[in-house]
């Protein structure tokens, strides 16, 4: 196995989009095992046009990974005009859904939001479709033996009708199609750039009206993702010294992502406890819990506060002191979380 940073997919070289998956403890001394760009799709307009649309005749595999940040999406579409074809899911529906020449092959199941998936479907030479999602089988309620060509020209966008399934919200990515068997398209959408490469067909993408911007994130050995340091700083000055709460703002943060924070207890004096908070004068809930590991009454210099959490809503994440906790922080982290499903 490579050791060390490296690029997913571009060169057609490195990991796949198998095996990503799994459980671990949060913190774990390890080192990242890959580093890669993802785009966060925006959900209203952005999405990868194909310089030519893709037609599957046979038996076919679509492999893709998700993070969706919605409750239903489109993950592939032909946008031509009067084309029906798309693939997409709906939560209130439990639904994946693939449209193949007018029929709806139809799944009972659909990716979590706000976690990582791995999502694959395929037809085999006798018309019979399988949907395997984080490595269950899903049941096939409608459909079954459909016909005809698949043909797709956008990812994440919609397709060439009325439709109330919005473009794709979150992370959308390596993306593998095999026609009978042999790899035909590999869209690992890790390049940092408008242009989306295809490492296999050279059926390179645009990225249409990007907004959801590229982040760069380290792969950890249970399976998720780390963002880059967020925190503007890395030691805190004394809190609560003053005789009144004192807050201190370490990182900027958006609602409804996950986020992995810690802080080191450099100084403490008092009987209350200190830590990580999600109310500040002028401030916005975050989402924050009120409880352990988040904040220690009163803490060993050393210790660390922290943990994973969902934000609510912006601007900042925050640590405080007060006259019954006088304390300081080092070793502040703010990161991005993408979690593996």
């Amino acid at each position: 196995m490579a050791t060390g940073p490296q690029r997913f997919g571009s060169s057609g070289q490195g990991p796949q989009p198998f095996g990503l998956f799994g459980g671990g403890t949060p913190f774990a001394p390890v080192p990242p095992l890959v580093s890669r760009y993802f785009n966060f799709f925006d959900g209203v307009q952005e999405y990868v046009q194909l310089a030519q649309p893709v037609t599957l005749s046979g038996s076919f595999e679509i492999s893709v990974l998700l993070y969706p940040t919605a409750d239903r999406a489109h993950i592939l579409a032909d946008n031509r005009s009067g084309n029906t074809d798309r693939l997409f899911f709906e939560e209130a529906s439990n639904k994946i859904e693939i449209f193949v020449a007018g029929t709806a092959v139809t799944f009972s199941g659909f990716p979590p939001e706000n976690q990582l998936s791995l999502l694959t479907l395929s037809r085999d030479a006798s018309n019979n479709y399988t949907c395997v999602l984080n490595g269950v089988p899903l049941t096939i309620t409608a459909g079954q033996g459909a016909g005809g060509s698949f043909s797709f020209n956008s990812i994440g966008g919609q397709f060439g009708g009325v439709t109330g399934v919005p473009p794709f919200a979150g992370i959308e990515a390596n993306v593998r199609i095999a026609d009978n068997g042999t790899l035909i398209h590999n869209w690992a959408i890790d390049d940092n750039s408008n242009v989306i490469a295809d490492s296999v067909g050279s059926n390179n993408g645009t990225l249409v009206n990007p907004s959801g911007g590229w982040g760069l994130f380290d792969k950890q050995s249970d399976g998720d993702w780390l963002g880059q340091e967020l925190a503007t700083v890395s030691e805190s000055p004394v809190l609560g010294d003053d005789g009144n709460p004192e807050f201190f703002s370490v990182a900027n943060i958006s609602g409804g992502n996950e986020y992995r924070i810690s802080a080191e207890v450099l100084t403490f004096s008092g009987s209350a406890d200190c830590g990580w908070t999600s109310t500040a004068t002028g401030g916005v809930p975050n989402g924050i819990p009120a409880t352990p590991p988040f904040r220690s009454t009163v803490p060993n210099i050393g210790d660390i506060v922290g943990g994973d959490f969902t934000s609510t809503s912006g601007p900042d994440v925050r640590l405080f002191g007060r006259i019954s906790a006088v304390c300081s922080f080092n070793n502040l982290t703010v990161k991005q979380l993408l979690r593996s499903a």
